[in-house]
């Protein structure tokens, strides 16, 4: 069975590149997908560079981790919860 689908491809390949202009546009295919692949791979690359050797002291951005934000009484609404479940200024009453 796979050895049928093998040929029907390979068959249709042959066929779809039998002509010197589709067997052009083929290289130029691979030559651009090629160019592209080795663009992506560049890019990545200088990423991962940056990751490595980028900067040491970065900045934390969640608002528990933040100086700032704890400086301005900002919290985590986690933490706000928790708070304000200690000081139990919160309960509904269950009864109307």
């Amino acid at each position: 069975m796979f050895n049928k689908i093998k040929v029907i491809f390979a068959s249709a390949f042959l066929l779809s590149v039998s002509s010197p202009n589709a067997m052009r546009k083929y290289k130029k295919m691979i030559k651009e997908l090629i160019f592209v692949l080795i663009i992506v791979a560049v890019a990545v690359a200088l990423l991962c560079v940056r990751l490595l050797l980028g900067r040491k002291n970065v900045v934390h951005t969640h608002i528990d981790g933040n100086r700032e934000m704890e400086r301005r009484g900002i919290h985590c609404a986690v933490r706000q919860d928790q708070e304000a479940h200690l000081k139990g200024g919160l309960q509904i009453s269950e009864h109307s």
